[in-house]
């Protein structure tokens, strides 16, 4: 195996230019060996290192051919597992030492937590075949090498859920991967967000669309199995990936939790105009949202979160809860209550909705509840209720009590309605919202901070 040196240096230090980032005396090479039949490259390790020298024969007894894995953490629980590990599989050689900034692990049925430096509960090793919640204090990045890679890894199935991993490096379409002896009894694939239900009719539906390397999954069959992913079937050309622009503003964003639920639902009605390719689908938890999801025209998943341990969870379902969900209209922003048969909440819990209505509930007096979130950055939304049809201002002054902006000024049909403030043009500080509709005044703090 050659092993190229860097040539040319003069006094002042340059190098030749074809030979930058060559070899320097007493470097030690790093070796790959790439499998042609598997189309795989792998990270080799010699048995003896020798450090460069020119002109130099050396004779390693063996090159041990080790896979790479690399998984990417975002802030708080990431669902993920490894398509190789380590002959140490232990939580303290995957995860790393306690304390650290992963301070614990979740499985199906067992968990790993970081307490009094030392990783103390059930979850002793790292495996394959499952997934695994990781929960990090800030983002980070696992790394590792492993020689047991194998995409036709067996896995064994019970009835309902089941936390697994994704044996293949690469990415394949949902329907691909799973062979078609079996497929029947998959009912529906969960990951961190997203999901996708089987349907007789329609295949499979949902925003989860692929498998892809590093990441966890709940499969929820209807029937105890056995089965291999299928690789390599489809070209990556071919897969179908569900994307979404998120809308701006803290307004929006939803902390993921490792307790959540997801609610399909494929037909909007409106009392005025249609649901738009674009439009937002949120859920919640009273004024709290839990989940939210760009419809695109076809049946599509909600997310709704669940109350954890986990920073941002606050206020969010519990098993029991019924959530309510609205509708965020791109093109007017206008935030639009939806009803419909909703069931209670669970978790890992996948929902049929079929449809969703708008409502008109009438309050019993004006209202102009409180901005949420507050502080805020910059967006915020207003809801608003008013009991007869008629005129309403709503409108934003700053701390010297000078008008900056009108949100609304129109004549409104009597129920809820809601209006969002985005304050981007304008710096942190105090600023007040002020609603009028016939006698009724009301006024509110706001604070933006930036």
């Amino acid at each position: 195996v050659p092993a190229m040196g860097l040539t040319g240096l003069d006094g002042d230090g340059t190098p030749d230019p074809w030979t930058e980032g060559y070899l320097l005396e007493g470097n030690l090479p790093s070796f790959r060996i790439y499998d042609v039949s598997e189309d795989m490259i792998y990270s080799a390790f010699p048995s003896e290192n020798f450090a460069f020298a020119d002109a130099q024969i050396f004779f390693v007894d063996e090159l041990s051919g080790m896979l790479e894995y690399e998984l990417s953490l975002d802030e708080g629980p990431n669902l993920k597992s490894f398509y190789t590990l380590p002959d140490d599989n232990s939580i303290e050689n995957v995860i790393g030492e306690c304390p650290g900034n992963i301070t614990g692990v979740m499985a199906e049925g067992m968990a790993a937590a970081c307490v009094d430096d030392q990783w103390i509960g059930t979850l002793i090793e790292i495996d394959l075949t499952d997934g695994y919640w990781i929960l990090a204090d800030n983002p980070d990045t696992l790394t590792g090498y492993g020689t047991n890679y194998d995409p036709g890894r067996v896995y064994d199935l019970h009835y309902g859920a089941n936390l697994i991993s994704y044996s293949s490096l690469g990415s394949a379409d949902l329907s691909s991967s799973i062979p078609d002896d079996v497929e029947d009894l998959f009912l529906g694939i969960l990951s961190g967000g997203y999901a996708a239900m089987n349907t007789d009719s329609l295949g499979w539906v949902g925003s989860l669309t692929t498998f892809d390397a590093h990441v966890g999954y709940w499969i929820i069959v209807s029937d105890d199995l056995s089965f291999s992913y299928e690789t390599g079937s489809m070209a990556r050309s071919e897969i179908r990936r569900y994307i979404e622009t998120r809308p701006s503003g803290s307004a929006f964003e939803v902390a993921q939790s490792p307790n959540q639920a997801f609610y399909f639902v494929d037909t909007i009605t409106l009392d005025e105009g249609v649901i738009e390719d674009g439009d937002w689908l949120l859920s919640y938890n009273g004024f709290v949202l839990t989940g939210i999801r760009q419809w695109q025209g076809v049946m599509i998943d909600i997310p709704a979160m669940g109350i954890s341990e986990s920073k941002g969870t606050e206020g969010y379902l519990v098993n029991g809860d019924i959530p309510t969900f609205k509708l965020f209209k791109q093109s007017t922003g206008d935030l639009i209550l939806l009803g419909g048969d909703i069931p209670a909440w669970t978790e890992n819990g996948m929902y049929t909705l079929g449809s969703l209505s708008e409502m008109q509930i009438i309050p019993n007096e004006f209202v102009l509840n409180n901005a949420y979130p507050n502080p805020f950055n910059p967006v915020t939304t207003l809801e608003f209720g008013i009991p007869v049809d008629g005129d309403v201002s709503i409108e934003i002054y700053n701390l010297q009590g000078r008008l900056i902006e009108t949100l609304v000024s129109q004549n409104m049909k009597a129920g809820y309605h809601s209006v969002i403030w985005n304050a981007d043009n304008h710096s942190s500080g105090m600023y007040f919202v002020k609603m009028v509709s016939g006698e009724y005044l009301k006024t509110q703090k706001l604070m933006l901070v930036k």
